[in-house]
């Protein structure tokens, strides 16, 4: 308890020296001490803390430090000072305890800004690169505040949107160049995905949907089963669309010029709708959204369009479409199937919006 008191040990010295237990000389040294002892505790508390946290004690300790060392030649004179006023050795000590402080405060309130940046410099920021793993928008103080934390969680959505965007953008050159550096790279987001999927989970988890209102608990719905389509398309691009680019990197296979435009074709659009759909879970355009689920039904008769064509390329023994006839479907297939999870955040809006609209016509 002393160690962590610099006025009780202020004290302590004090009622010896008025005990007669040591010398007041020697109880003005002390006193000195404790004030730059009482500043080593906050010091060593914050020692392994962040820059921000351990700058002011270390300004508070150098602050103490430079007006003890400043005392130090003048101990005498002060004694000098004081024994006329006051005879107690017990007072002289707390008087020149407060004066010491009043005189810290008036000698360094002048060059509290100079100060700062001398402990900025001593205490620099730490450089380190910000963990793409760790979620930037999800809140804990705003989970009591359940619209404050929707927003943050669909932003956080947004940004895993982003990432899945570009491993999707990214995977027809996987195809396209057979350079298994590539697969490496998307493959490489996964984690990243999976990462920011599970705070999103579990950031959801502690916000309570008793405290919700209609329009919040349908917002709700919609972030999580957004975020959890994106998880899975994470998943398709990384275990069945690589997997696939591997396989054909391996084997140095090509498709045939036709193929490849086709399924180049379905990415363009399976990224198109992509892009739409993020715009619409942030907008909450029932109008966009009705064009979106169009634009899905036009996705699935690309695919029988290309179905046929490629079944027409191997009854004409195209060399490239038979040894890529399996692979090629496959691809396909899996576009398709990240764009029916992409797309099927239209419907959430589009029942939403109807429902109002039958709302507001039984008013």
């Amino acid at each position: 308890w002393l160690l962590h008191s610099g006025l009780a040990t202020v004290l302590l010295f004090a009622s010896f020296a008025s005990g007669g237990l040591i010398s007041l000389h020697l109880g003005m040294f002390l006193i000195l001490g404790a004030n730059i002892g009482s500043a080593f505790v906050p010091f060593i508390a914050n020692y392994h803390g962040t820059p921000a946290a351990r700058r002011i004690p270390s300004g508070n300790l150098l602050m103490r430090i430079g007006i003890a060392s400043l005392a130090v030649p003048f101990v005498n004179e002060i004694l000098v000072l004081m024994e006329p006023y006051i005879a107690d050795p017990g007072r002289q000590l707390l008087v020149f305890h407060t004066a010491l402080n009043c005189a810290l405060a008036v000698l360094f309130l002048p060059f509290l800004g100079p100060l700062a940046k001398l402990c900025e410099a001593l205490i620099p920021d730490e450089d380190k690169k910000d963990d793409p793993n760790e979620p930037v928008y999800l809140d804990e103080n705003a989970l009591h505040t359940p619209v404050v934390a929707l927003a943050g969680v669909a932003r956080e959505t947004l940004r895993l949107a982003e990432i899945v965007e570009k491993m999707l953008a990214k995977s027809i050159r996987a195809f396209e160049t057979n350079d298994e550096r590539i697969v490496s790279d998307i493959r490489s987001q996964e984690e990243t995905i999976d990462a920011i999927y599970r705070a999103i989970k579990g950031y959801m988890t502690r916000l309570s949907q008793e405290s919700l209102d209609p329009k919040e608990a349908d917002r709700y719905v919609q972030v999580l089963t957004f975020s959890t389509n994106l998880e899975h398309v994470g998943d398709i691009i990384d275990k069945n669309l690589m997997d696939s680019a591997l396989k054909k990197a391996h084997k140095q296979e090509k498709f045939s010029e036709k193929g490849f435009e086709e399924i180049k074709s379905v990415h363009e659009q399976v990224l198109r709708n992509m892009r739409t759909a993020q715009t619409i879970f942030l907008s909450e355009d029932p109008k966009l959204a009705r064009e979106l689920v169009k634009q899905k039904q036009n996705l699935r008769e690309a695919e029988i369009e290309s179905s046929v064509l490629h079944f027409e390329r191997l009854r004409q023994k195209t060399p490239e479409t038979l040894a890529t006839s399996s692979l090629h479907l496959d691809v396909i297939r899996d576009y398709r199937r990240i764009n029916s999870y992409v797309t099927s955040v239209a419907y959430a809006i589009i029942e939403n919006a109807e429902k109002f609209k039958d709302q507001r016509g039984e008013q």
